[in-house]
């Protein structure tokens, strides 16, 4: 017991440091795990059927979420193609939540090539020149907190828009162009369901409900944008690592008291530098060949 406690002690550093490189990465993909977007391991409970479940969890959301796009593509379709603004507006929409869609359908597809470059950028360099990786760290948290923020804010205005009164001559506008009994009972997501009025508080109340999901859905897929821009961000901090390196070649250690090390020892130690760049930089063009295949950008 004591000597495993021993080794996961010694282990600490390494796992703070791996925790760091990954730490909104992996952030991003717990989200959409929770919401049954990504089948992240280790995430689940090991339990009997619980594998299976949330695969029946993970097929459901995904029916559902693309059942929903295809009511809001028919929506524009159909009844907002009379006016050039709402067509507009709404079609910007779709394809918008459309490409995140699909985008998250290509990381499911790849979820083992993924999850093998997460594995690669553990055993990224961070000790070598540490400001690349505090650096990094703080523009990926503000670039977090703005995306989201705004994102977040964007889809709360648009899930209360039904909630603030509208006057008489939008009222008109909008039941010329949707037919609805009620216009005041506008959904956030225009959705086209045969012979169903949307705006009728039988209809109206649940499909509200639903849409918040859809909501948390779209929410949980724009997130999955940022990840690319951040495995980027440590890619470029390796390659300052590698030119660090390579800046110091030839330059002669200092031992104590000032002194150089002894010729043979310094040639010996500039060989092991050299090699030591060369499959640094052997392992980054992997990598680099790597990085776009997973997230479908080539």
């Amino acid at each position: 017991m004591l000597k495993k406690m021993w080794k996961f002690i010694k282990n600490l550093p390494s796992l703070h440091q791996d925790e760091k490189v990954t730490k909104f990465l992996y952030l991003q993909l717990t989200i959409v795990t929770v919401l049954g977007l990504f089948n992240l391991p280790g995430t689940q409970p090991s339990v009997k059927y619980v594998p299976s479940l949330y695969k029946i969890y993970m097929g459901f959301t995904f029916g559902f979420f693309g059942t929903f796009l295809t009511l809001w593509s028919l929506c524009a379709a159909i009844k907002a193609s009379n006016d050039f603004v709402e067509f507009f507006l709404i079609l910007y929409e779709v394809v918008s939540v459309i490409s995140m869609f699909v985008e998250i359908i290509f990381l499911s597809m790849n979820r083992v090539n993924f999850l093998k470059l997460l594995g690669k950028m553990k055993k990224f360099d961070v000790t070598t020149y540490p400001i690349i990786l505090i650096k990094s760290s703080q523009l990926e948290h503000w670039t977090m907190l703005c995306y989201v923020g705004s994102v977040f804010m964007l889809m709360l205005v648009k899930c209360i828009y039904p909630f603030f009164t509208i006057d008489e001559e939008e009222c008109n506008h909008i039941q010329e162009i949707y037919g609805y009994k009620y216009p005041q009972n506008r959904l956030p997501i225009c959705v086209w369901i045969p012979y169903v009025d949307t705006s009728e508080p039988r209809w109206f109340i649940p499909l509200y409900i639903l849409e918040l999901h859809v909501f948390l859905l779209s929410f949980a897929s724009t997130v999955v944008y940022m990840m690319f821009p951040f495995i980027i961000l440590h890619l470029v901090g390796q390659h300052i690592v590698l030119s660090y390196n390579l800046h110091c070649l030839g330059k002669s250690p200092m031992g104590t008291n000032s002194r150089q090390y002894h010729s043979q020892a310094k040639k010996s130690r500039e060989v092991f530098q050299v090699r030591k760049c060369i499959v640094f930089h052997q392992r980054l063009l992997d990598f680099r060949a790597q990085v776009c295949c997973p997230l479908c950008f080539q």
